[in-house]
């Protein structure tokens, strides 16, 4: 009977091992997958960064202390004060973006905001396009939609295992429905857009005029606390209606930037909206000659 006993515990034992052993290997495996599966994407997730925010890299309004989760953001509907960046910082980060990188993903660290917030800044952005009349507001229903995001930093070529300071990470947001797809790039400091893409489709084409786009990007460079440097600029083309001004003394440009058709006269279908900061001056259509469609004056 002794003996029976023993065999019995050693068989639970046993089984114990072997299920604790299986999903050891199995999450392992999955694991070792992702990883593959990133690497060929370009992308890789490392430890987040550790690196403290220089004093001068953020106002007083950020949070300080390393045991506080992430700070405070601003309420876009009554446009309270938040962390910001100075300009230079800005120029830095677009620099960043624009040269050649490898993308780490990484966890938030101090003074970055999470997931959950990243996700609410960039709803709330996007209700300038709905107040602009661009895109209907009832297309918003984020119950309905699908959001992924992550959070990440391009590294330079020549330093890819190091992180930068942490207002070079960004959050990547998706928010996907039957009728669009908008995709931001959300600061993780401050919780502002840096840059957007929408593209509408599955649903009836929306009325656009010229100074809906003006709208976008007086909202969007002022979120950022930046000013146009020689006035906005428009174009009007049968594929291409935009605006887009110098920013920061000059050294960066700032574009709203709209493909679609004319519908009728005096109104134009948009498919695409991309919003976004650049080094490089934008390569748009200077064509004034929509017929029925005002130029926007700067």
């Amino acid at each position: 009977m002794n003996k029976q006993k023993a065999f019995t515990a050693m068989g639970i034992i046993l089984s114990f091992v072997i299920a604790i052993g299986g999903w050891v290997l199995t999450s392992t495996l999955i694991d070792m997958r992702s990883d593959a599966l990133l690497s060929a994407s370009g992308i890789t997730l490392m430890n987040a960064p550790d690196a403290r925010l220089p004093e001068s890299s953020i106002s007083s309004t950020a949070v300080d202390d390393p045991n506080v989760e992430a700070p405070m953001l601003p309420d876009y509907a009554q446009n309270t004060d938040g962390p910001t960046l100075s300009e230079n910082e800005i120029i830095s980060i677009i620099k960043n973006l624009e040269s050649p990188t490898i993308e780490r993903l990484h966890e938030p660290s101090a003074g970055q905001i999470t997931m959950e917030q990243a996700i609410e800044s960039g709803q709330a952005w996007c209700s300038v396009f709905s107040e602009s009349g661009i895109i209907p507001a009832e297309l918003f229903n984020w119950e309905d939609m699908r959001i992924n995001a992550y959070l990440s930093q391009r590294l330079p070529l020549d330093q890819s295992e190091q992180f930068l300071n942490p207002i070079y990470s960004y959050w990547t947001v998706t928010y996907s429905s039957v009728y669009m797809d908008t995709n931001l790039d959300i600061n993780a400091v401050t919780g502002k857009v840096l840059k957007a893409n929408i593209a509408l489709h599955s649903y009836p084409q929306t009325a656009l005029y010229p100074n809906a786009i003006k709208n976008v990007l007086v909202r969007f460079i002022d979120d950022l606390g930046l000013d146009s440097y020689d006035g906005i600029k428009t174009t009007n083309d049968i594929i291409d209606l935009s605006a887009y001004t110098l920013i920061a003394d000059g050294e960066a440009w700032a574009v709203v930037n709209t493909t679609g058709r004319v519908a009728t006269e005096g109104t134009y279908v948009v498919s695409n909206i991309h919003v976004y900061l650049s080094m490089q001056e934008p390569q748009l259509y200077r064509s004034y000659s929509i017929e029925g469609i005002d130029e926007i004056e700067d």
